[in-house]
């Protein structure tokens, strides 16, 4: 849990550039050697499009 935790407060943190989302993707991996720089980019771009809160329907 300690990991979702980490990963929710990075994400509310403020804008998500790549050192922010390396980051978060390190939180997931064993081995962040793996990470690829298109993966990150990929992700950061999306993940600025995301709402910061969430609303009920």
């Amino acid at each position: 849990m300690e990991g979702i935790v980490r990963m929710v407060s990075l994400f509310s943190a403020g804008p998500i550039g790549m050192e922010e989302m390396r980051s978060m993707m390190r939180l997931q991996l064993f081995d962040d050697s793996i990470l690829p720089e298109s993966l990150l980019q990929e992700r950061v771009a999306v993940a600025v499009t995301q709402p910061k809160t969430c609303s009920a329907p």
